[in-house]
């Protein structure tokens, strides 16, 4: 094998920059950033699509649904608690039957769902319908045999001692 040298020539070469008109070099730097901006591009797609991405949207959506349903909650126990508080109110005012029991300690023990009320003479229960409250500003009517249902509570307690003081309160 043998190599000729005969044609090379001692000429500086050009340069690629001027082989390459303007033009050509400003269409090869738009190619090049189109083909960059699409790389990426898909890239983000193929993130926001991946099982992760979907799991952390799934996540967002169940956290503000939580939010939205704690929020509508708080709202209904506000409401609740509004609605409680004026019934009890009222049912104070209008004269319910004051129950009471005290613990080992001697302290009241509030009306709760279910609490069985007899009467402290006879040790026979309490009619159905009767509406009964206590020193803490728990009401209740009774049902099923005199027990406690349909609770409403007021905090105001400086009502309930001023219409037991009174002697308003059966």
């Amino acid at each position: 094998m043998k190599l000729d040298f005969d044609d090379l020539t001692s000429e500086q070469q050009t340069a690629p920059k001027e082989l390459l008109s303007e033009e050509m070099m400003g269409q090869i730097k738009i190619g090049f950033f189109g083909l960059v901006t699409v790389a990426c591009f898909g890239i983000g797609l193929s993130q926001a699509f991946s099982p992760q991405a979907r799991q952390i949207r799934s996540d967002i959506q169940q956290q503000e649904q939580q939010q939205t349903r704690d929020l509508t909650l708080q709202q209904q126990q506000q409401r609740h608690g509004q609605q409680s508080r004026q019934l009890a109110e009222e049912r104070y005012r209008e004269g319910c039957l004051l129950v009471y029991t005290l613990d080992a300690d001697g302290n009241v023990i509030s009306l709760y769902e279910g609490m069985e009320v007899v009467d402290s003479t006879t040790n026979q229960p309490l009619a159905d319908g009767t509406t009964v409250c206590d020193p803490n500003g728990a009401t209740a009517v009774l049902e099923d045999g005199g027990k406690v249902g349909l609770i409403a509570v007021t905090p105001d307690t400086s009502l309930v001692r001023q219409l037991i003081a009174k002697g308003e309160l059966r």
